[in-house]
């Protein structure tokens, strides 16, 4: 199991907003950068908050190693398998190369439709989402004002 440290910073019912700061389990990661491209340093995961954490805590999350190998492949490898079986089909069907390509990229949409649809499938299964196993620090509570009635 790989953990991770973030901080919540939005609760919704059982459901807790957990941002994590680019590091830990990514630094080890090849495709880092693959991930959050643009420079960002935080992500944003949902979880489900068992422990009942409040917005500011800083929570431990836990992840499965092997629902993190298995989701990569899947978003990294099938986009390319069906831009390939694409461009193959296309091949065996036309003659032009401007259709290849066209067939090519066809597939790749395919892919990431593909992705869509197993993104949407398995945004429930808790086994594949990271958990909070303990509440590290709790956040620094603001008390609510009350009004003085003069």
């Amino acid at each position: 199991m790989e953990e991770e440290i973030g901080t919540i910073v939005e609760v919704k019912g059982n459901q807790a907003a957990v941002e994590m700061e680019k590091g830990g389990y990514c630094n080890h990661c090849a495709a880092k950068t693959a991930c959050q491209p643009m420079g960002e340093t935080r992500r944003r995961v949902m979880v489900t908050n068992t422990p009942g954490a409040q917005v500011g805590d800083r929570v431990a999350l836990s992840y499965q190693a092997k629902s993190r190998l298995m989701a990569a492949s899947i978003v990294f490898l099938l986009p390319i398998i069906c831009l390939f079986l694409g461009y193959f089909l296309g091949n065996s069907l036309f003659q032009g190369e401007g259709v290849k390509v066209i067939s090519a990229l066809v597939g790749l949409a395919v892919g990431f439709l593909i992705l869509k649809v197993l993104n949407t499938l398995m945004a429930g299964r808790s086994d594949l989402a990271p958990q909070i196993i303990r509440v590290e620090q709790r956040g620094r509570r603001i008390p609510q004002r009350t009004q003085r009635k003069d």
